[in-house]
């Protein structure tokens, strides 16, 4: 299987609404582990993972004014559901979707430079709820509400969420 790959068509739904030739980048929120030392009696301390954290997300959009935004729904504050698809080619002409699922809150809505040309806004925003599927396979699908937590196709979280009756 190659490693290589280059993205060859993207674009976003917001609340609904396709976004395609307006999309000028995309920045996925980063997942991370929380660690935190456990020691015990022990004399060397050892990290175990606590939690997961979800940071924020953000795209580039240009050429759309602040009229379209708010008809969007993506107005500061207010809750949203943004998808960003994708399809990235291998070096051995094999074409993959992508797919991002964002469930969360626009914390800022930033003018980008004033220049001559297009005009370009970058949206960030937080994750309530967060999927990425590569070639049709989970790569992560964290829910804060309801503590679903898959990470490399495995729920984390599955036997505890029946341990305390959530699921």
């Amino acid at each position: 299987m190659a490693d290589t790959r280059v993205t060859r068509l993207t674009r976003a739904i917001i609340n609904g609404n396709p976004v395609m030739g307006e999309l000028e980048g995309y920045t996925p929120p980063p997942v991370e582990k929380e660690m935190e030392d456990a020691k015990g009696g022990r004399f060397f301390a050892e990290k175990i993972m606590t939690g997961l954290k979800v940071g924020d997300a953000s795209f580039k959009l240009s050429g759309v004014p602040v009229e379209v935004l708010q008809a969007m729904g993506v107005t500061r504050g207010e809750s949203c559901e943004i998808t960003v698809l994708g399809v990235t080619i291998d070096e051995d002409g094999v074409e993959l979707p992508q797919r991002w699922e964002h469930s969360g809150e626009i914390i800022s809505i930033k003018q980008d430079e004033v220049k001559p040309g297009k005009e370009s806004r970058t949206l960030e925003y937080s994750c309530k709820a967060y999927k990425h599927m590569d070639g049709g396979k989970v790569i992560y699908d964290l829910n804060t509400r309801t503590q679903k937590c898959v990470v490399g196709g495995k729920d984390l979280l599955e036997n505890a969420r029946k341990l305390v009756e959530m699921a």
